[in-house]
Parts: C-alpha cells; sequence; structure tokens
C-alpha cells in the first residue's frame, strides 16, 4: 500500500511522468482496459442490434461494394441513387418509429465498423462493436485530464479524469455501441479544440474537422455552436478579447464542417439541400411529435410532454452524491472568483446549453440520461477543480492552526486523503452496481430501492438482459418454451438466439405463450402488466436492493 501510495504521489508531482500527455496517455489505456475487460457484462440494449450493429455491417458491406466497382472500372455507380440508397437512404417520419440503421448520421457506424474490421479475427463481433465507446470514453477521460490539469494542476486533472469514470451510468454507456457516447466524445473534443484555437492557429482547421465529425453524430450536435457563441460574446465584452480569432473559428467551421459532413454521409450525395433540410433538421426538430417514448417519472407516466426540470433532476439523481459536492464547489468557486476562469465558464456554458434546450416544452427526453450524456464531461471537468478548491480551503485551514507543525504528514498527504474522501464511494457504488450501471440512483434519492418507492423509473434498454439472466433461461427453462416479452420486442430476443447468447428451440411469439418477460420499464406498463408486476410471484428475477430489473413469470400465474 505504501509503495501504491508512494508512486501516485511522485506520478502527481512530476517525478515518474514529465510531461501531461504522457499521464493523459496512461489515463486513456486504464480506462480503456478497465471498459475492455467488462465489455460484455452489460447486456446487449434494444437500440444496437439493428440500429448499430446492422449499421456497421452495412458500411462493411457498402465499403466492399466501392471496392469492386471501382476495381471493375464502373465508378459512376457508386456515385448512382440507386446504388447509394440502398445502404444510405435517407431517415423520413415512418422509420423513425422503428429501430433503422439511417436514423442517424453514421459516424456512431463508422467507429464500430473501424473496430470491426481490425479486431474481428480476435474477438467477436459484440466486442468489437462496443470497443468503440470503450475507445471515445477513454479520449474524453484523457483529454478532461489534460485540459483541467494545464490551468489547475495535475491533481484537479486527475480527479475530473476519475469523476467521469466513476459516474455510473456515464459508466454504463461507455460499454455501448450506439449514438449517445460517441456524440458526447464528439462534443467534448469540439469544445477542447475550440479552446484550444483561441491560442493556436493551427487547432482552427482541426476544431473545423472535429465539429463535422460531430454534424455526423447525432441531430443534438447542431446545438453545440450555442454555447461556443455565448462563450465568444463572453470573451469579448468580459474579458475584452479580440474578435478576430472567433470571426476565423467561425469561417473555418461554416465551409469546413458542413462540407465533411456532406462528404462523410453518402445520404446528402443527391439533393443534399433537400435532403439536410427535410431528412435531417426538420425531422429532428419534430422527433419528439414523432417517437412518442413515454417517461415514468415521480410516479406519473408522460407520453407527450415531461415536466420542464426533468433533465436537471436526473443528473442530480444519477451522479454519486460526493461528485455533486465538488461539482456544486467548482460552481461556488467559478460565482466567488467572478467569472474570472474562462474554462470554467465555457463548460458551464455547455452545460446550460443542452439542459436549456432539453426543459423546452416541445424537447424529447427519455431513457434516463441518455439524451443528455454530453453534459457529463463537463461537470467532470468542474468538478475536478471544485475539488482543487476545496483542497486549497482545507490545507489553508490546517496552516492557521497553533498546533500546524505536528499535521505534517496530513500536510503531505492532504490531496491523497481528500481522493479517497471523495471518491471511495462513488468505486463502491460503482462495485456494487455493476453490471447493471443504467439503473443507477444516487444516496440523494435512496439508491435504487429510494427511487422505486418515489416512482422513478427502474430500467429501460434490455441492459438487463445480459449473461447472468441469460444462462438461467437456458439452463432452467423446459425445451421449446413459448415466451412473450414486455414491453414487446421479440426480434431483440431472436437475435439473440441468431448470435448463439440464448437456445434456438426457444419460440418467442405475442399469441401463444407460457411464460412472460417483464423488465422493469414502468412508463409502458400496460394494467394488466402492473397486475402482474405486483402481485405474482416471478420465477427467477434480477433484482437490486430488491428491486426487480427483469423477471420471468410461469403463466397462468394467480393474481
Amino acid at each position: 500500500m505504501l509503495n501504491l501510495f508512494s508512486i501516485f504521489m511522485n506520478v502527481c508531482k512530476d517525478k515518474y511522468l514529465k510531461s501531461d500527455p504522457a499521464v493523459a496517455i496512461l489515463i486513456f489505456f486504464c480506462c480503456f482496459f478497465i471498459t475492455a475487460a467488462t465489455i460484455k457484462d452489460i447486456g446487449i440494449t434494444w437500440d444496437e442490434p439493428i440500429g448499430y450493429f446492422y449499421g456497421a455491417d452495412l458500411i462493411v458491406e457498402f465499403g466492399k461494394e466501392v471496392i469492386n466497382h471501382i476495381s471493375r472500372g464502373d465508378i459512376k455507380r457508386i456515385f448512382s441513387r440507386e446504388f447509394l440508397d440502398e445502404y444510405w437512404a435517407p431517415p423520413t417520419a415512418e422509420t423513425q418509429n422503428g429501430i433503422y440503421p439511417n436514423n442517424h448520421p453514421p459516424l456512431c457506424r463508422y467507429i464500430p465498423a473501424v473496430f470491426w474490421l481490425l479486431f474481428n479475427r480476435f474477438f467477436g463481433d459484440v466486442i468489437c462493436y462496443r470497443l468503440s465507446s470503450a475507445f471515445l470514453f477513454s479520449l474524453i477521460a484523457a483529454f478532461l485530464f489534460l485540459l483541467i490539469s494545464r490551468d489547475y494542476g495535475r491533481m484537479a486533472g486527475l480527479f475530473a479524469s476519475f469523476s467521469i469514470l466513476l459516474m455510473p451510468r456515464v459508466f454504463g454507456h461507455a460499454h455501448i455501441a450506439a449514438s449517445d457516447m460517441p456524440l458526447a466524445a464528439m462534443w467534448f473534443l469540439s469544445v477542447s479544440f475550440f479552446w484550444k484555437a483561441l491560442s493556436s492557429k493551427r487547432y482552427k482547421t482541426i476544431l473545423a474537422i472535429i465539429y463535422g465529425f460531430a454534424l455526423i453524430t447525432k441531430f443534438t450536435a447542431l446545438i453545440i455552436p450555442i454555447p461556443l457563441f455565448l462563450y465568444g460574446i463572453y470573451d469579448i465584452l468580459y474579458n475584452k478579447k479580440s474578435p478576430k480569432a472567433y470571426l476565423y473559428i467561425g469561417l473555418m467551421a461554416i465551409f469546413i464542417s458542413p462540407a465533411l459532413m456532406i462528404a462523410l454521409n453518402p445520404t446528402f450525395w443527391h439533393d443534399p439541400i433537400k435532403r439536410i433540410l427535410e431528412n435531417h433538421i426538420l425531422l429532428g426538430l419534430s422527433h419528439g411529435k414523432i417517437i412518442l417514448i413515454a417517461k415514468y417519472y415521480f410516479g406519473t407516466v408522460y407520453n407527450y410532454t415531461k415536466p420542464w426540470h426533468m433533465p436537471l433532476v436526473m443528473a442530480l439523481i444519477t451522479i454519486p452524491a460526493s461528485l455533486l459536492i465538488t461539482i456544486f464547489a467548482g460552481i461556488v468557486y467559478m460565482i466567488k472568483n467572478r467569472f474570472k476562469d474562462r474554462l470554467l465558464v465555457l463548460f458551464l456554458l455547455n452545460v446550460l446549453a443542452l439542459f436549456g434546450v432539453l426543459m423546452l416544452p416541445s424537447a424529447n427526453c427519455y431513457d434516463g440520461v441518455r439524451q443528455f450524456l454530453s453534459v457529463f464531461p463537463f461537470l467532470a471537468g468542474i468538478s475536478g477543480v471544485g475539488f482543487k478548491w476545496l483542497v486549497d480551503i482545507i490545507d489553508s485551514w490546517l496552516k492557521r492552526l497553533r498546533f500546524a507543525s505536528r499535521l505534517y504528514f496530513l500536510h503531505q498527504n492532504l490531496w491523497l486523503l481528500m481522493f479517497a474522501l471523495f471518491l471511495i464511494s462513488p468505486l463502491m457504488q460503482l462495485f456494487a452496481i455493476h453490471p447493471y450501471e443504467l439503473a443507477y440512483y444516487n444516496e440523494c434519492i435512496g439508491g435504487v430501492r429510494g427511487a422505486f418507492e418515489r416512482g422513478m423509473e427502474t430500467t429501460y434498454w434490455l441492459d438487463a438482459v445480459n449473461g447472468y439472466f441469460l444462462n438461467y433461461m437456458n439452463k432452467n427453462l423446459p425445451l421449446r418454451s413459448r415466451i412473450y416479452v414486455w414491453p414487446p420486442n421479440l426480434p431483440h430476443f431472436r437475435y439473440l438466439q441468431n448470435i448463439n447468447e440464448l437456445r434456438d428451440d426457444f419460440d418467442f411469439n405475442d399469441k401463444d405463450y407460457d411464460y412472460l418477460i417483464i423488465l422493469s420499464r414502468q412508463g409502458v406498463f400496460k394494467p394488466v402488466i402492473w397486475s402482474i408486476y405486483y402481485n405474482c410471484t416471478p420465477d427467477f428475477s434480477v433484482t437490486i436492493d430488491k428491486v426487480p430489473l427483469i423477471s420471468i413469470y410461469k403463466l397462468p400465474c394467480s393474481l
């Protein structure tokens, strides 16, 4: 233990790793190893098989077809509308009601496809696809350290990286090949290079490219310029900075980012203006009216609207309480310092921009925190600065004590003691909740049990259908069992059969069945499901603190 302590402190004091990039690389590989080692613990989620796994396969197939046409000299075929629409047909209002591979721009399928091409000889398909999110999550942790440590020191940077790693819901999403972690990464990287571009011309082009990547990740990326624009106003008026840098950044982004968005998304190669306007922007703005996904929030089901405060409250009850303290400390420090900390103001504006948009009555917000996953890296950065401020306050207070000379050990090890004080609880909670991080609630609401009793949605995305649950089904259900699932997603379980996760003799159907699987997504429960949920004893149930996540019932059951 003493050796580990010594190594940790020496790393922080620049004795072994003399450059911040070296520490950032170490953080990246540590985060990537931890996430990759647990990549299959979390069950395959609702959207992954059709929306992203199949979507990545389509991109690989498209690439092979392009190579074949080039080898035959048939280059015109590559750019024909007929050929492109086979793989890149634009999303429509009709496809938005299902899971369609091209509902989102393609970066969240490009990166899994790349990882599949690199590693499919060594790992299974699911691992390859999901490693893409682990990679992006690790990038966030590394860049967090670089940004925070430059202005506030290594301890603040390390704490910021630990903060994002120990937010259970964020860590859970780092295992899932969907659009949420790629958007969070591209958003954070866009802001990171925006910050760098303010002091170096070479980063302005990189920023434009990164934002181009963000635009081919998810419709929500269109929000990113809002906090950057607001920050520019703040910096020009409050800090008397020249507007030239912002003008140049804006021009680079206007010309490079949209061009990159079109070049990397063949959906836009024909009729780009029409398709971007109708099949991307207008379709994205009407998303909440097209997809009516129920939300279960403090005992009430919201189908069409939501309370304005729902995103903010969900963030407050899904971040470990000790990290909330450091986040609020960072905000108080910012206010006390009269908003002179430019990086913190930039982070806070990004948090407020996304929350502000999602609080609008027309904005759709469902599925836990995944619709605003992008705010958490910025909150982690604020957390790191808040931690440093608290340590400085306590250190200053200790030095003023009469017996300060006797507290030499405490002075020398205050950083480590404060690390333990604020991080041991999140670490223990992460260990306790794994692999059900997407069902995590913090101490402020009483954990999973307290959230359940207060009428919060327990789970939503089928991540509880993991190896533990599937093993029970494979070992204990009779041959040719007939099974129905609620909420209805029979193709998902048939997919699990196709990849040999479930026995192929199971008959998943909605007409004649002996067993019912209920996922505890209360927002979509019907009266009969509520009755079974509360009154019947399941044959098997996956629970956290006696709260069921997913259960199997033998029918008929006595009510």
